[in-house]
């Protein structure tokens, strides 16, 4: 309440989503407001044609049938759904690989489940990359895939998709109002 109470003492305010200012018009929120996106830099972040795919692709140890992921590796990140989702990949496309880019606490306990659903050739942990690297990434890979139930935007989402890749995303908070049936697929959170 106290939120809704200071932003209801301004003359204007922005949020990065429409579920955001739907969230506080709920709990009380009456000011003029506007959804205004976040930036992203679409010097770096666009499709490439020029790039040596494969080179990347060996580079990052990715395969033909790459599936990427980035951010911070936080437990409402939901990256274990994906790795759960990448075994099931494996059955139908052997070749399949998660590269999971980014730093957070959650890493441990992930590279755990990696190993106990024998995934160590299927999902690589790539650290954090630098823009230009994320960009790059992004061009090697066919798909980026976001689990999160936390999100009021993604940047990585709007990077990636700035890069030309289609998205499958979870069906929660703002993630709908970027993902549709032209640019990618929903599916229903934690499954």
């Amino acid at each position: 309440k106290g939120v809704i109470w200071y932003y209801n003492h301004c003359d204007f305010v922005t949020a990065p989503s429409r579920t955001v200012l739907e969230e506080m018009a709920a709990n009380g929120f009456v000011k003029p407001h506007q959804v205004v996106s976040n930036q992203i830099d679409l010097e770096i972040f666009k499709p490439d044609v020029n790039l040596d795919i494969k080179k990347i692709k060996a580079e990052f140890g990715v395969s033909s049938a790459a599936i990427v992921y980035a951010g911070r590796l936080g437990q409402e990140k939901n990256i274990d759904v994906v790795i759960r989702a990448a075994a099931l990949v494996k059955q139908r496309l052997p070749d399949a690989r998660l590269a999971i880019a980014g730093h957070g606490s959650a890493e441990p306990g992930l590279k755990k489940l990696v190993h106990e659903l024998r995934l160590e050739e299927n999902v690589k942990f790539l650290g954090t990359l630098s823009q230009a690297d994320l960009a790059r990434l992004y061009r090697a890979s066919e798909i980026f895939t976001i689990a999160s139930t936390s999100e009021s935007q993604s940047m990585v989402l709007l990077q990636a998709m700035a890069c030309g890749l289609p998205v499958i995303g979870a069906n929660w908070r703002a993630l709908p109002e970027y993902i549709n049936q032209r640019n990618g697929f929903l599916f229903k959170p934690y499954d």
